[in-house]
């Protein structure tokens, strides 16, 4: 009883850790204004690098993504 106690705990810690290894990723948040003077925020991975002050396009649909205005 004890070892199946022991294995379902180490099991459940595991289970956790594994888990949240999957879920959690390093991510920026950007206040952006709208020319029409509204804020939006957005959150979003690493993959795009925006500094502040540079002009962007804010793309909405099922999630907002800000990418570089060319």
């Amino acid at each position: 009883i004890l070892g199946a106690i022991g294995g379902a705990v180490i099991g459940g810690i595991a289970g956790n850790a594994a888990q949240k290894g999957l879920t959690s990723q390093g991510g920026y948040e950007y206040v952006v204004r709208l020319d029409n003077g509204n804020l939006v925020t957005v959150s979003q991975g690493t993959d795009i690098l925006l500094n502040p002050g540079q002009r962007c396009m804010v793309l909405f649909g099922d999630r907002a993504r800000v990418i570089p205005y060319n």
